[in-house]
């Protein structure tokens, strides 16, 4: 038997198809949610676009928890990025560069949320990620600590050097103790310093932190916070060249009297 399409079918067909690839384009051209939208929805929103769990975004800074089997694992620029399916959806979480399974379970600690984090080597935007280390098998939590008093106990530890570094060759060089000394003044500027690296911290914030130190002081201060997205290790001498910013404070004890940030790092 011939089925006879008349002329109205085809027409109602074509006005069909019309409309959804109508809807189609508007779906592709809509413009992300800003982030005060996003905050009035209730919450940054995960890999799957539903929003994080309140208490997930009220974690202090190193203290964020991530549970989950892996889905996707990328390695980048020193990292591995997991996209893990936890039980409240699917998001991503930055650990440093390790091998690991899809389909792996791995649990997150440590951790910092990151909204709208956008990586310049993926060239993406993360609407929410978690960045920490992975948990060992049979890691229990670690007890609550005071952030605040372990930083102070490292500025008390001085670097070993048999006299004063060299200050760097660059005319907006100075040593730690002319930055603390001339702080106010130095504020907001561009500064170049060379020094010993004396402690490292990768992947927090978004960043990695370095301490420094030249065997110059300034009324007791002489170790010199650096934040950076370069790498460098522990015992290198260093020449950092960032911005100085002054009473610069991060949340979870983590406050800084001066701050050389952004800085762009290479080895002496």
């Amino acid at each position: 038997m011939k089925t006879l399409v008349t002329r109205s079918d085809l027409l109602l067909v074509l006005a069909v198809v019309g409309t959804l690839l109508a809807s189609c384009k508007v779906e592709q051209k809509a413009p992300p949610a800003p982030a005060s939208s996003l905050a009035a929805a209730g919450g940054t929103p995960s890999a799957h676009g539903k929003p994080a769990p309140a208490s997930l975004l009220r974690q202090r800074p190193g203290r964020a928890r991530l549970a989950g089997r892996v889905l996707e694992h990328i390695d980048a620029a020193g990292y591995t990025y997991l996209k893990l399916q936890t039980a409240w959806g699917a998001t991503w979480a930055a650990v440093r560069k390790t091998k690991v399974n899809k389909g792996d379970s791995v649990r997150v600690v440590h951790g910092t949320v990151m909204p709208n984090f956008k990586s310049k080597t993926l060239e993406r935007t993360f609407p929410l990620i978690v960045f920490g280390r992975l948990a060992k098998p049979g890691e229990k939590p670690a007890r609550r600590v005071n952030l605040a008093s372990a930083h102070t106990a490292v500025k008390q530890a001085k670097a070993k050097l048999a006299k004063p570094l060299a200050p760097a060759t660059a005319a907006n060089a100075r040593t730690v103790g002319q930055i603390y000394a001339q702080r106010q003044t130095l504020a907001n500027k561009t500064i170049s310093v060379r020094g010993k690296v004396t402690k490292v911290n990768r992947g927090i914030l978004g960043r990695n932190w370095l301490h420094l130190q030249d065997g110059t002081s300034e009324k007791g201060a002489f170790d010199l916070t650096v934040t950076t997205q370069g790498i460098a290790k522990l015992g290198d001498v260093v020449v950092a060249e960032g911005t100085l910013r002054l009473n610069k404070g991060f949340g979870a004890g983590y406050s800084y009297v001066v701050l050389l940030e952004n800085a762009k790092v290479t080895r002496d």
